[in-house]
């Protein structure tokens, strides 16, 4: 058998005793054709950031805190920020550091069906990554609630994420103090600090930018970030 290169780019096989047949010129077009019918988890993981950020949103202020925070860092460091309710246990058991935020809803909830939110959210989530295991990753959770309508229950949704994980064998950082905000009750506290960036987009929305860059300075070392 042999073969040559034709001036077409197409490579002309000869077998004997006879004939000969075409073959595609394997190339960058050939590739690209390959990938695209990869699924789409499998094309994400063969370009993997290191970092996974998902969130869960009931009015869009959780996933604009987000972008916020992918606005910092490239591709290669992070990935896109994903809404959780698109989530595989696959996807969220992909990367070794997580990126996790969610708002309060009313009566402390996370967000989903049960608390009245439009679509599904952390609640079904938590249901669906159930099984998956997060021995040696790292966590960091942030969340969004009202301080002044619902002080009560500020931000006790983020416990929820906080336990869950914690069973799951993941170490969480990036702990917050308490100091500057004025709430009765919240579940979301730990050894005297909340359990990740406590941020009201309600009442102190002008400190958010600061917070988030003091919070992702505090997080660097443990997940590999210029800041």
């Amino acid at each position: 058998m042999r073969s040559r290169l034709q001036s077409d780019g197409i490579w002309r096989v000869s077998t004997p005793p006879g004939g000969a047949r075409d073959v595609p010129r394997i190339g960058q077009p050939f590739v690209r054709s390959i990938l695209a019918a990869l699924p789409l988890q499998l094309t994400e993981i063969l370009a993997m950031a290191k970092i996974g950020l998902f969130f869960g949103t009931s009015t869009g202020n959780t996933r604009k805190v987000a972008k916020m925070i992918k606005k910092r860092f490239d591709s290669d460091t992070m990935a896109d920020p994903v809404n959780i309710n698109r989530v595989s246990p696959e996807d969220f058991a992909a990367y070794p550091l997580l990126i996790l935020g969610s708002p309060t809803m009313g009566d402390g909830q996370l967000p989903g069906l049960g608390s009245e939110c439009e679509e599904e959210s952390w609640q079904e989530a938590l249901e669906r990554l159930a099984d998956v295991d997060l021995s040696g990753k790292t966590v960091a959770l942030y969340g969004l609630g009202d301080q002044v309508s619902y002080g009560h229950e500020f931000l006790d949704a983020m416990i929820e994420i906080y336990d869950f994980v914690i069973d799951r064998g993941a170490r969480v950082v990036g702990a917050w103090p308490t100091d500057g905000y004025d709430f009765t009750v919240s579940q979301a506290i730990v050894d005297d600090k909340f359990v990740g960036l406590a941020l009201d987009l309600d009442n102190q929305a002008d400190q958010t930018e600061a917070r988030l860059q003091a919070w992702l300075k505090q997080i660097a070392p443990d997940f590999g970030l210029s800041v």
